[in-house]
Formats: C-alpha cells, sequence, structure tokens
C-alpha cells in the first residue's frame, strides 16, 4: 500500500513537472507547490512515520535475559543457536559474571534464569525458587606443558592449594616454586573445587582469575603454574595446556560418569516461576523437551548418562 502511493505521488508530480516550462510565470509556480506539495506532504509524513513501526511491529525481537557461571557459557552458545534457530524473533542474552551474580540477578529481576557450575548454598535458597540440575561439567587440574609432572593425589593438590607443598620438587617435578592458579569468590568452578578437595584455607600466594580463558592463558605463559578448568575448555584449549590425573584417574567424561574421577560439579538452572515471561515459560518449555540432546551437543555430561 505505501509502495503504491509513493508511485502515485512521484507520478502525479512528474506529470506537473512536464507542464512547467521556465517561460511560466511565479504565479503557477507558486500554484504547484499550494496544490501539490503541501496537498500531499501530510501524506508523505504519514507514510515516513509508519514505515519504522510497521518495520519494528513485525521484526522486533523479545530477549530473555540470563545470566551467571561462565563456564556454562559453552552450553548457552549452543542454546541460543538452536533456539533462535526455531523462533527466530526470540533473543537469548546470556553475561557469565560468576554463579554468585546469576543467583541475585534472579533476585533483583537482571535475569529471567541464573545458571551456577555448583551446587546452590543454603542462604541463596527461597521457598519460591525453582532449582533444576540440567547436567555435569567436569573440573580439569592442569599445567604447563613444559612440566613432567602427569599424576597428582588429591591429598597433594588439597596441599599445593593450602600452600603445604609449595615446590614442584615435593611432588616429582623440578626445583621450582609452585605457581598458584585459581579461581575468584564468584566463580562455582572455585566453589566445587574448594569443596571436593576439603580445602579450608587458600595459600595467601594464589593469584585469582575471573575466568576459564584467563586461566589457561596464565597456565600457557608459566611452566610453573597450576590451575583448574572445566572439560569444555579443556578440550578446546588440550594443544596448549596439559591435563593431569588425580588419583591415577585421566579427567575424561567417562571416568566422571563411573565416579573414579573426582573433580565434576553439577550445572544449576534457578528462576522464580511466577516472575517468567510469556515468551520465557516458553523457552523453558523448549529447553526441557531438548535439554539432553543440548548438552550432549556442547560436550557436557547429562543426568542418567
Amino acid at each position: 500500500m505505501f509502495i503504491n502511493t509513493f508511485k502515485n505521488l512521484l507520478s502525479i508530480i512528474r506529470y506537473k513537472f512536464s507542464k512547467i516550462s521556465i517561460n511560466k510565470t511565479a504565479n503557477l509556480l507558486r500554484s504547484f507547490y499550494d496544490n501539490v506539495i503541501i496537498k500531499y506532504m501530510k501524506k508523505i509524513m504519514q507514510i515516513i512515520l509508519l514505515l519504522p513501526l510497521c518495520f519494528l511491529a513485525g521484526c522486533q525481537e523479545k530477549s530473555i535475559p540470563m545470566g551467571g557461571s561462565s563456564s556454562v557459557h559453552p552450553l548457552m552458545d549452543v542454546v541460543k543457536e538452536d533456539f533462535r534457530a526455531e523462533y527466530p524473533n526470540e533473543y537469548i542474552s546470556y553475561d557469565g559474571p560468576g554463579s554468585s551474580k546469576g543467583v541475585e540477578g534472579i533476585k533483583n529481576g537482571i535475569y529471567q534464569f541464573g545458571f551456577l557450575s555448583r551446587e546452590l548454598k543454603d542462604n541463596e535458597k527461597t521457598p519460591d525458587m525453582s532449582i533444576e540440575t540440567i547436567c555435569l561439567d567436569g573440573i580439569a587440574l592442569v599445567v604447563n606443558n613444559n612440566n613432567p609432572i602427569t599424576n597428582l593425589t588429591s591429598q597433594q593438590i588439597k596441599d599445593i592449594y593450602e600452600g603445604v607443598i609449595t615446590n614442584w620438587q615435593e611432588v616429582g617435578g623440578f626445583d621450582q616454586q609452585i605457581s598458584i592458579i585459581a579461581r575468584d569468590n564468584a566463580s562455582g568452578t572455585r566453589a566445587a573445587f574448594d569443596q571436593v578437595l576439603g580445602i579450608n584455607q587458600l595459600s595467601n600466594n594464589a593469584l585469582l582469575y575471573d575466568s576459564n580463558g584467563a586461566v589457561v592463558q596464565a597456565i600457557e605463559n608459566n611452566v610453573n603454574a597450576i590451575g583448574y578448568i572445566s572439560f569444555d575448555t579443556l578440550i578446546r584449549n588440550e594443544n596448549i595446556i596439559k591435563p593431569l590425573s588425580i588419583n591415577s584417574y585421566a579427567p575424561t567424561i567417562f571416568n566422571v560418569e563411573n565416579k573414579n574421577y573426582m573433580l565434576y560439579r553439577p550445572f544449576v538452572m534457578v528462576y522464580y516461576q511466577d516472575k517468567l515471561t510469556e515468551n520465557s515459560k516458553m523457552f523453558l518449555n523448549w529447553f526441557n523437551e531438548n535439554k539432553k540432546r543440548l548438552v550432549m551437543e556442547a560436550g557436557f555430561i547429562p543426568i542418567g548418562g
């Protein structure tokens, strides 16, 4: 309709101009201005104003804000892509400031869904909060490629991170000071790592980082460093860092499923059912229907194998 109106308007203007010669009087030009330009100006303005509104009405995206653990990011990348393919006008945004921030975000109304890479603490729970464990993820203990160590016991790891063991020579390595790399206090990976190994007090010499990627970079650049990252991050960086076995079990999905490898944690989704928007409810139904496929596609471990 708008295009045809424009065509008609242009035809009228073209016709009027074809009838005007250079010898015509100023009165004729004034008449043309009054009768054509002014007459159609209102219609032109209406069309200009309506076109953006019509475009937005058909194409506006509906955002579903989510956030929490940075370790969940690879899973959410798969979720976002698959969901967008099925629902082109729906958009998932995901921030990864840490597990604790995911819980705070749903309480403060910043997120519709929060994601943690650890179990919830009792003081984080509320009676009306929905809590769902969606999958498992292993935590890999990693060192620089030039470090000769290949295996540590769980007690040795605990002693390193508490500052009891400070030199690689004490566990069969070079005579070099150990550089401890850990995650910050908001990290679910940090919480799970400390809980599983029973770490009571982190060494004061530990360097804290806010993401898996930052840990990888720190270890790649320091031959004496030791740190921990998610399995997914290990898979994407296995050519530049080296994973260690723990109690002689390698960090593999198979060993996690068989409970032989001790370092793993849950991915947990939290939300308030009564605060979900209609498109968030639609997402939740879709996610629950496709959860196992999405988890496996992202390289994580579905609940129940």
